[in-house]
């Protein structure tokens, strides 16, 4: 749904929970849907993001103050830094932090969860398609 109708954070949980009221779904049986990864967040930069602009913040201070760098030159030797870290960080965590992506959720999930009145694993889903 994200990827399809740009639906995302606050108004991914907004419509999942009018859903749930208007076709009375078990609102807890969507308690399996990991949102972040589903929906992401609604606009806005993630915090950890401020990171790498500190650590480039007091470096280029340490350089300008400590070895009497010119700002301009300290001020560049740190952006080079972060992009760096920031670069390191993002490859570590798809290499390393990765979890396992579920799949996106799709108008078929909504159909077969208003037909059952709950969330529905795609396996569930599957086996009343099959016989």
């Amino acid at each position: 749904m994200l990827h399809d109708f740009g639906i995302a954070g606050d108004d991914a949980a907004e419509l999942l929970d009018g859903f749930a009221n208007r076709f009375n779904i078990d609102i807890e049986s969507f308690a399996v849907i990991d949102f972040r990864e589903q929906f992401g967040d609604e606009g806005g930069l993630d915090e950890r993001l401020a990171v790498p602009f500190v650590v480039a913040a007091i470096i280029g201070v340490l350089f300008e103050e400590g070895w009497g760098v010119p700002k301009a030159w300290a001020f560049a030797f740190g952006a080079v830094i972060m992009l760096i870290v920031v670069a390191a960080v993002f490859y570590c965590k798809r290499r390393w932090w990765h979890r396992e992506e579920q799949e996106p959720i799709t108008v078929a999930d909504l159909i077969n969860a208003a037909n059952a009145g709950r969330w529905v694993s795609r396996e569930e889903a599957d086996r009343w398609i099959a016989p």
